[in-house]
């Protein structure tokens, strides 16, 4: 759902004439990596793709191969953040959705890596599964809120942001200022008479 969001926002994207850089192609690419995720959540291809690394090494038995792998999938995953903030940067409510599920997959691997709740193992395995589906719960809305959001700047909908009106400065009656400029009048202005040159 999020790949097929992702391609809409791509189809809706391509159109604007102000993105001179091409910025809108990372949609694209954005949706191929969901799709990629969403396999690799079903058929779990990380943990296939490090044994079959760690067999092709001449190591199956290496101790830190599950640190390794997690540290490589956490900084992909960080990359993939950075750049889908910038890009969401003009919506408040796709960053917070944003920022909450980082924050859960974030969690997840930490349970992962065994460095939260290590001796209790069931409250380990429920609370990986809660975080997981509310990480992909929380991508998927802000993709949604997003997707809502370049709809309506590219059909004129938002309304731009009201600005602000400068506060002028009143003086106050009791500051000496004021009190001198009622002690002495303003001098009266002469009247100029024009005469006429015929």
């Amino acid at each position: 759902a999020g790949a097929v969001l992702s391609l809409l926002i791509y189809q809706i994207r391509r159109y604007r004439t102000d993105d001179y850089r091409g910025r809108y192609r990372m949609w694209f690419w954005f949706a191929a990596v969901l799709m990629l995720g969403s396999v690799n959540a079903v058929a779990d291809l990380e943990s296939a793709i490090r044994t079959a690394a760690l067999h092709a090494a001449g190591i199956p038995g290496y101790p830190d191969a599950l640190l390794i792998g997690t540290a490589g999938a956490a900084f992909v995953l960080c990359l993939l953040v950075l750049r889908l903030a910038f890009e969401m940067r003009s919506s408040w409510g796709a960053l917070i959705s944003l920022a909450v599920a980082a924050g859960c997959v974030g969690t997840v691997l930490g349970v992962r890596l065994g460095w939260l709740w290590a001796d209790a193992q069931m409250f380990r395995v429920m609370t990986r599964a809660l975080l997981m589906m509310v990480g992909h719960a929380a991508l998927f809305f802000s993709l949604c809120v997003y997707g809502s959001h370049v709809y309506r700047e590219a059909n004129g909908l938002s309304k731009p942001a009201p600005k602000r009106k400068k506060k002028r400065r009143v003086k106050r009656e009791d500051s000496p200022e004021s009190e001198a400029s009622k002690e002495q009048p303003r001098p009266k202005r002469k009247r100029r008479t024009v005469t006429d040159p015929a």
